[in-house]
């Protein structure tokens, strides 16, 4: 149990103790629009540096499920 718990705090610093972050759209094959209002995240971004103090990229990333990337950007 001690172990799970220090595998779990570590995930979580690793995730959340960067410096920055840069989000990033899942672009997907088939019906919907990923592509949809391209300003949204910029804002997003732009919101939370400003009101939660937080350091998130304005620019984001646009990702394929099949892409080796996924894994970088832990808010997809």
């Amino acid at each position: 149990m001690l172990k799970t718990i220090i595998l779990f705090l570590s995930i979580n610093c690793l995730a959340f103790c960067q410096d920055s972050y840069q989000l990033a759209i899942l672009k997907y094959n088939g019906g919907g629009d990923w592509y949809a209002n391209p300003s949204s995240l910029t804002n997003l971004a732009i919101f939370c540096n400003e009101y939660l103090n937080m350091n998130i990229e304005h620019k984001y990333a646009i990702i394929e499920p099949s892409s080796s990337e996924l894994f970088n950007y832990p808010f997809i």
